[in-house]
């Protein structure tokens, strides 16, 4: 796999990273009475065989199953049949599967962020976890016990980066570490979670293929890591992938995926590749 070379490393193609970022759509009132959109794109999420976006309104719409109206969203997360929202005043709204109202409802409080298993959910709340769902009692309560810095979520599991630089995940089935440290942030991926370590590498969690890469470049803003290579968001809003197709744009807001992403572009359009 080739390697994404950053400015100053010597590599021909690399990308800047000194610029200022471009401005991103400001977020608008919503207008909750019609169920079409009519403001640009801000954030893309994506599971297996689906992917909802978020426009600047908070209007959420999803190429499989119709959302709830009247939510206002900041976030998304998608896992099995359920696809959780995180409201602008951090409620964790699901539907679609078993997290759905009625069903298994979220708790009673907000969140700073939140993930969505494959019939469970986690929210994070002043570095607390909280999860919900179909989940065995002692796994969760484990999950539960230690601070948390960023929850992401990939192939039914949700991680959690601890404070000390760990990572360990939880699934309906299980709860595991999965690395000891030190990782520096956490991706979300369809085929499972992307940690960014403290040495520079990428490692996808429990998927075979090319799951370790070093992007060479600082603090990526997303990543969409697949069996076509690495595509990366940089934190000035380039995409720079280690392949090459028509569809992949220069500039984006969003970036989500593995095998076949999707991006926000700066003019708030979805395109996929």
């Amino acid at each position: 796999m080739a390697l994404l070379c950053g400015a100053g490393l010597g590599c021909s193609g690399g990308v800047e990273l000194g610029r200022p970022a471009p401005e991103r759509p400001d977020l608008v009132e919503p207008d909750l009475t019609t169920s079409e959109s009519t403001v640009s794109l801000v954030h893309v999420a994506m599971d297996w065989s689906r992917h909802c976006t978020i426009d600047a309104s908070g209007r959420a719409q999803c190429s499989e199953g119709v959302p709830p109206p009247g939510m206002a969203l900041q976030d998304l997360s998608l896992a099995g049949d359920d696809a959780c929202g995180l409201t602008r005043e951090g409620r964790a709204e699901c539907w679609g599967g078993p997290l759905s109202v009625g069903q298994v409802p979220a708790p009673d409080t907000s969140f700073d962020e939140m993930r969505a298993g494959n019939g469970f959910a986690c929210g994070l709340r002043d570095a607390e976890v909280w999860c919900w769902g179909d989940l065995d009692p002692a796994d969760r309560a484990t999950f539960e016990l230690a601070s948390a810095t960023m929850l992401r979520s990939g192939n039914s599991k949700v991680c959690a980066l601890r404070s000390d630089g760990s990572v360990d995940c939880l699934s309906i089935f299980s709860h595991e570490t999965w690395l000891p440290g030190p990782v520096e942030q956490l991706y979300d991926g369809p085929q499972g979670v992307v940690a960014l370590t403290g040495g520079g590498e990428l490692t996808r969690q429990g998927v075979a293929g090319p799951d370790t890469v070093r992007p060479e470049i600082v603090a990526p803003f997303a990543v969409a890591l697949g069996r076509r290579g690495l595509c990366v968001l940089t934190p000035t809003s380039r995409v720079v992938c280690d392949y090459s197709l028509p569809a992949i744009p220069e500039e984006a807001l969003a970036l989500a995926g593995d095998d076949s992403p999707c991006a926000i572009t700066l003019a708030g359009e979805l395109t996929c590749w």
